[in-house]
C-alpha cells in the first residue's frame, strides 16, 4: 500500500469515529459530511418472505435531480450493511469526489445478504425484490447502463455472479477481494463466477477486479482477470499492497467510485 494511501485511510478512520462514533451504524437516517444523506431502511422481500435491511446515501442535491446512475454494493461473510456505509466510509468518500467533480452524483444502495453468497431465494431478492424496490421508490436511471453493482469478499462473490448471471441488469460489475474460491457447504462449483464467465458472454460488461498481494484471493482472481481477457471482456485487475482488512479497502475506496460512476 503506497504511504499516502496509508495515511488517507487512517484519517478517514479517524473521521468516521468523531461522525459515527465507535459503535458504528445508524439507526436511521442521517445526515453525512459534505451533505449527503444516509437512510437506513427495511423492505418487505417476496422472495424471502421477510423484511431486510438496507442502507441508502443519497447524494447533495437529491431532490433536484432525477435520473442518478445506481452503484449496489455488497458486504462479506459476517457483516451487514454497514460494513460500506458508514464503516468503510464510502459514503464519506463519495461526497468528497462529487464535490471535486470526479464522479457523477448517484445512489448507493448496500442490502442486507446475511451469509447467503447471493444464493437461492437470496438472487431473487437481489436482482427484482430490491431492484424493483429503488426504482420504484428513487430517482433513478432505471437502465443497466447505469446500474453497477460491487462488493468485498463474500459480497464480490455475489457481484460477480449476480451481474455475470444477469447482464440485462448492470453494466459494471467490481469484486473487491472477491471469494472466489465459495464456502465449503455454501456454494457448489458451477456457483463460482470463474465457471459461469467460462460459458457466458459477458462483453456488454465492464469489470474491476482487485486485491491484497498478501491475500490469498489474489490467485483466483489472477485466474477470473486472465479468462475474461482471453474471452475479450473489458476489464482490469490490481495487485496492490495489503491484505484481507478494512483498511486495505478503505485505501481504495476512491479508485472503486471513480471506476462505477467517474467522469
Amino acid at each position: 500500500m503506497k504511504f499516502n494511501k496509508f495515511i488517507a485511510a487512517i484519517l478517514l478512520f479517524i473521521c468516521l469515529l468523531a461522525i459515527y462514533g465507535c459503535g458504528g451504524g445508524s439507526g436511521g437516517s442521517s445526515t453525512a459530511q459534505g451533505g449527503g444523506q444516509l437512510e437506513s431502511i427495511t423492505i418487505s422481500s417476496n422472495a424471502l418472505s421477510r423484511t431486510m435491511r438496507v442502507n441508502v446515501y443519497l447524494p447533495e442535491g437529491y431532490t433536484d435531480g432525477a435520473g442518478y446512475p445506481v452503484l449496489y454494493i455488497i458486504h462479506g461473510m459476517g457483516a451487514d450493511p454497514d460494513s460500506w456505509m458508514p464503516d468503510l466510509g464510502m459514503n464519506l468518500t463519495a461526497n468528497i469526489l462529487i464535490n471535486e467533480g470526479k464522479i457523477e452524483p448517484l445512489i448507493i444502495v448496500a442490502p442486507q445478504m446475511d451469509n447467503s453468497y447471493g444464493l437461492g431465494k437470496y438472487e431473487e431478492y437481489l436482482c427484482v425484490d430490491l431492484i424493483q424496490f429503488i426504482d420504484s421508490h428513487y430517482k433513478t436511471n432505471p437502465s443497466r447502463e447505469k446500474r453497477f453493482i460491487g462488493g468485498l469478499s463474500m459480497g464480490g462473490f455475489i457481484a460477480l455472479r449476480s451481474a455475470f448471471l444477469h447482464v440485462d441488469l448492470f453494466s459494471k460489475v467490481g469484486g473487491h477481494s472477491a471469494a472466489l474460491f465459495g464456502y465449503p457447504g455454501i456454494t457448489k462449483d458451477e456457483d463460482n463466477p470463474i465457471f459461469i464467465a467460462k460459458s457466458k458472454d459477458l462483453t456488454s460488461l465492464k469489470v474491476y477486479l482487485d486485491c491484497g498481494s498478501s491475500d490469498p484471493l489474489y490467485k483466483p482472481t489472477a485466474e477470473l482477470f486472465n479468462l475474461l481477457q482471453s474471452n475479450g471482456v473489458e476489464s482490469e485487475n490490481h495487485l496492490y499492497s495489503g491484505g484481507h482488512t478494512g483498511l486495505y479497502w478503505m485505501a481504495h475506496m476512491s479508485e472503486y467510485l471513480e471506476f462505477y460512476a467517474g467522469i
